[in-house]
């Protein structure tokens, strides 16, 4: 901006020693614009070189690229997702899930079911199904199996007392009958000895004449007697002994060996 008023006030001073010395005047102005020129054009190369450098050097000392960002306006709009190519899309990761309800007549009716494509969690209930027959034979077994624990527990308690009977018999009841008929065998051989002691003290009264042979008759009987109540007494003892207590334990273990296998049977059947 200051060049040309510069040209300007050169003119106006130069524009008089023109009028005056006429052809070397005009020289000299010549001379005096070209280098003005020289110096504008000089002036303006410098400026322009000044302004090359700085970008230059800027671009040099920055630290970050220079980005240029591609920008687009944004608006609402329905979007759209065009499949140009045929085919399936499946996923990537699929969990089956099978209906593990016994096979039964007619199938098993679905009261509810979570829509297509909902997002679940896991243990979240996917399908509900209809129960209620379900529920019907549920009831059912409980009845059975409540009428088999009883059952079964009638048989433990049968064994059980087939257990506590023979070791009521052994223990108690056998030895109970052995004494009650060693007394007997005991009474009988006393009965006997003193029906034997009559006889001999009735044989010497009768040899003397101080009894008939009626009553001696009757003493020797009465011997006779004693003698065989001794042995049914001792012949009770022994079959007690070598049989009846065979025979019971027989008995009672046939009985705990049945109430066993009855137990098994209703513990297998619960």
């Amino acid at each position: 901006m200051k060049t040309p008023a510069l040209i300007s006030r050169i003119r106006d001073k130069d524009s008089i020693p023109a009028c005056r010395s006429g052809r070397k005047g005009s020289s000299a102005s010549a001379l005096l614009l070209g280098t003005i020129t020289v110096l504008i054009a000089a002036t303006a190369f410098a400026q322009f070189a000044s302004d090359s450098v700085s970008e230059m050097l800027s671009g040099f000392l920055s630290d970050e690229p220079k980005i240029e960002f591609l920008t687009a306006e944004v608006f609402r709009g329905p979007f759209e997702h065009r499949v140009l190519e045929r085919g399936e899309i499946e996923s990537s990761s699929n969990v089956e899930v099978r209906c593990e309800v016994q096979s039964r007549a007619g199938g098993v009716q679905i009261l509810e079911i979570v829509p297509e494509g909902t997002v679940v969690e896991p243990g979240q209930r996917l399908v509900r199904l209809d129960d209620a027959g379900l529920q019907q034979e549920l009831i059912q077994q409980q009845i059975v199996v409540s009428n088999s624990q009883s059952t079964a527990i009638e048989a433990k308690a049968t064994l059980d007392d087939a257990k506590l009977a023979l070791k009521e018999y052994e223990d108690g009841t056998f030895l109970e009958l052995e004494e009650q008929q060693e007394s007997a065998v005991f009474v009988a051989r006393e009965d006997l000895r003193r029906a034997e002691e009559y006889l001999e003290y009735s044989k010497r009264l009768a040899e003397r004449g101080y009894i008939p042979e009626a009553q001696l008759e009757a003493d020797t009987f009465a011997v006779e007697k004693e003698r065989k109540e001794l042995g049914v007494t001792e012949t009770k003892l022994k079959v007690l002994r070598e049989f009846t207590k065979e025979k019971m334990g027989t008995k009672l273990k046939a009985d705990i060996a049945t109430a066993q296998a009855r137990l098994k049977s209703r513990e297998k059947t619960l």
